[in-house]
């Protein structure tokens, strides 16, 4: 503010000079100006890049958290935006093609489903947990994979791959719960990985206002009872808990009448199922194949014809990785299972 004080001043009292020694003053402040906007203009541009760039621009490279088996933050650390990415869980590697990552992919391992078309392409490591040979050997930049994979008897611990200089970014973390809000937690984790925070931001800002456009219409939600039954693929029907899925907070948000049968996985009898009598049944299953009903067979026992779910054909059936992990559009989820619940003619 001095400065255009004075100016104004010298301005002033450059009138009363000769026109000779007028012009020289005046070209003299207008300089003095020009050389003070251009530094404001430099200083600018250099904070700007350093803000869109810092990440990139570091020589060395930069953190993020991400969550160990035990659902602690951990820090970790890489040198670049990660480019050569063994990704583990193939609905994780969906999720990276959806936000345009796919060219960062170097190879999957643990197939969860059969013939999935999105992965299509892309090189498999193992269909299931791989060594640790394996992926020393393929030497990944990171590795982004469902949390239970890093544990010392399957891929190694945190600590193990660290030491080797690989990275870790974790997924569906069953001690902090799978959840709406962990899923938005993921998503804003991968923008920080990837160094694309605007991209994941805007993600979730669309994703929070569709779910909102359903949840508001949850006074036409019914108020019968619904269970959740889960297959494990190999012939074991569970009933999981709140951390294990997506679905029990979706239904509550809905006001729906979930039904809680404690906090431990409960395997699943035809009598237990006879017993808790669900008017409404939302069904997954693991490694299910494409469009088929193979694990619903279990529902079509004789014994539980007189079921009211079953009698009733009041069956939901979806994919396990959507309620299990989240999907790339979480929205979906709970489009799905409020078109399931809904009844048109009442309201609560």
């Amino acid at each position: 503010m001095s400065f255009f004080r004075s100016s104004a001043d010298f301005t002033v009292r450059l009138i009363s000079l000769s026109p000779i020694n007028y012009l020289k003053g005046l070209f003299k402040m207008y300089k003095k100006l020009l050389v003070s906007l251009s530094l404001i203009v430099t200083c600018f541009i250099i904070s700007g890049c350093h803000e869109t760039t810092k990440a990139d621009q570091s020589k060395d490279g930069y953190s993020f958290e991400t969550l160990n088996l035990e659902g602690k933050k951990v820090e970790q650390h890489v040198k670049k935006s990660p480019n050569k990415v063994l990704v583990i869980g193939e609905k994780n590697a969906e999720r990276l093609i959806y936000f345009g990552l796919e060219e960062k992919i170097d190879k999957l391992a643990y197939l969860e489903s059969v013939n999935n078309k999105k992965i299509k392409g892309i090189s498999v490591l193992a269909k299931e947990w791989p060594s640790k040979e394996a992926v020393v050997k393929s030497k990944p930049d990171l590795i982004y994979g469902i949390s239970t994979a890093f544990q010392k008897d399957r891929l190694g611990d945190f600590n193990f791959w660290n030491e080797q200089g690989i990275a870790i970014g974790t997924t569906s973390n069953y001690k902090n719960g799978i959840s709406p809000d962990n899923y938005f937690l993921e998503i804003e984790e991968l923008g920080h990985i990837f160094n694309m925070n605007q991209k994941t931001d805007r993600f979730i800002k669309e994703q929070k206002e569709s779910i909102k456009k359903v949840t508001d219409q949850k006074k036409k939600v019914g108020r019968e009872s619904i269970l959740f039954v889960a297959s494990d693929g190999r012939g074991n029907y569970y009933y999981y808990p709140d951390e294990y899925s997506l679905v029990d907070e979706v239904v509550r948000e809905l006001d729906g009448n979930y039904l809680d049968l404690g906090e431990e996985v409960v395997n699943l009898s035809y009598e237990s199922l006879i017993k808790i009598n669900p008017e409404k049944i939302i069904f997954t299953s693991f490694m299910a194949s494409e469009g088929g009903k193979d694990s619903l067979k279990w529902l079509e026992h004789d014994s539980l014809k007189n079921v009211v779910a079953i009698k009733n054909k009041e069956i939901l059936e979806m994919n396990y990785d959507d309620v299990i992990r989240g999907n790339e559009n979480i929205s979906n989820v709970y489009q799905e299972i409020y078109d399931f619940l809904k009844v048109e003619s009442k309201e609560k």
